[in-house]
């Protein structure tokens, strides 16, 4: 009969501890990544919405400061 053990049975206890602090730095990295592209996508989604208005209004200049910071934005 084989013993049902998981892995950290396994770790000393220094072992678990390097392996929790990796996986919380992971979890932060992949946070910051997953807000910073919904912050990406809400500030494409308002300029979008205000070249559309720009455009309704025949805003030439203000059609232009915004097409600019679109197009810095998706670099």
């Amino acid at each position: 009969m084989k013993s049902e053990r998981s892995r950290e049975q396994f770790l000393s206890e220094s072992q678990q501890s390097q392996a929790s602090d990796k996986l919380v730095s992971i979890d932060k990295d992949y946070a910051k990544m997953v807000l910073d592209s919904l912050y990406v996508k809400s500030a494409k989604e308002q300029l979008l919405l205000k070249i559309d208005e720009a455009l309704d209004c025949r805003d030439r200049e203000t059609f232009m400061t915004l097409s600019e910071k679109y197009r810095q934005l998706m670099r």
